[in-house]
């Protein structure tokens, strides 16, 4: 499989070997503007139609949206099924949040900040150490980045 314009470009820069210097460098080429853009795409019948479901009051976390068709394109989603046409991230995410709604990875009734420019900038580069956590039914785990050892986190 080729590679993505963004594949060809992280090869041909110059980033840090790890850590959150590397983070912070792929996140930088990741929100420069494409050079070669893709053209914008007509919406189609099925787009539109997802566009308006999901513009519904409510529709993250409503049944009715869920069974109207959003299931299937959240399982093609996750399941790494190719999109027939294009649709915009932003209505990608939404159908997104709704199936871990669904699956409660993601709190009902939960809100994510429009962006984290200003906490990027506030913060600047990480230099701390940190343990990510793991949420599975039943149990949190912790993992210790730097060891690989599994323990519980508080």
């Amino acid at each position: 499989m080729p590679l993505s314009p963004f594949e060809q470009h992280l090869a041909a820069t110059d980033l840090p070997s790890s850590g959150p210097e590397l983070f912070h460098a792929r996140r930088a080429l990741w929100r420069e503007p494409a050079q070669n853009p893709p053209e914008a795409t007509q919406p189609n019948p099925s787009r539109r139609r997802l566009e308006n479901i999901m513009a519904a009051p409510g529709a993250l976390e409503n049944d009715e949206t869920w069974g109207a068709g959003i299931d299937r394109v959240w399982n093609g989603l996750v399941g790494g099924a190719r999109l027939k046409h294009r649709l915009p991230l932003a209505l990608v995410i939404k159908i997104l949040q709704a199936g871990w709604i669904r699956e409660g990875t993601w709190p009902r009734g939960a809100a994510a900040p429009d962006t984290d420019d200003a906490l990027d900038q506030a913060a600047g580069p990480s230099t701390t150490e940190t343990t990510p956590t793991v949420t599975t039914p039943g149990s949190t785990y912790g993992f210790n980045m730097f060891d690989g050892r599994e323990k519980m986190a508080s």
